[in-house]
């Protein structure tokens, strides 16, 4: 299968393109699971998870705007999402959703990285490799 417009930065040379796909599929993941159980108000733990997202964006060598057409593209779906989260808790409805919005935006950089950075071939074949049914990963 031809996945040009995915494949377009995985042979890049970078630090982070060197890391084997294993290991790149795994931490993200990781990472991902990881920032969604931040707990509301802890600004700090956020704005770290985001930070080190940026920087390993940045030292993946990737164009930046490749991760802003990204998060373009997912923004309404975010927006959607932290808009219905932000109505269910009446006090503080801004901060809610630019917390969720963070937070998914962070999570988003680390897929773009995974997806950048590795074929996407390797990718569904890691995924079937820690059991992900092959319906999903064909």
């Amino acid at each position: 299968m031809e996945h040009g417009f995915l494949d377009r930065y995985a042979k890049i040379k970078s630090p982070i393109h060197s890391i084997d796909v294993r290991i790149k599929t795994a931490s993200a993941f990781a990472f991902i699971f990881l920032t969604a159980l931040i707990p509301y108000g802890s600004w700090m733990a956020l704005l770290i998870s985001l930070s080190f997202s940026v920087l390993v964006f940045l030292i993946s060598r990737l164009p930046i705007p490749l991760l802003i057409k990204r998060i373009a593209i997912a923004i309404p779906f975010i927006l959607s999402i932290s808009i219905v989260y932000a109505f269910s808790f009446r006090d503080q409805m801004l901060m809610n959703l630019s917390f969720v919005m963070l937070k998914a935006i962070t999570c988003i950089i680390f897929m773009v990285i995974l997806v950048s950075t590795a074929e996407f071939n390797s990718i569904l074949k890691t995924l079937r490799t820690f059991k992900i049914p092959e319906s999903i990963t064909s």
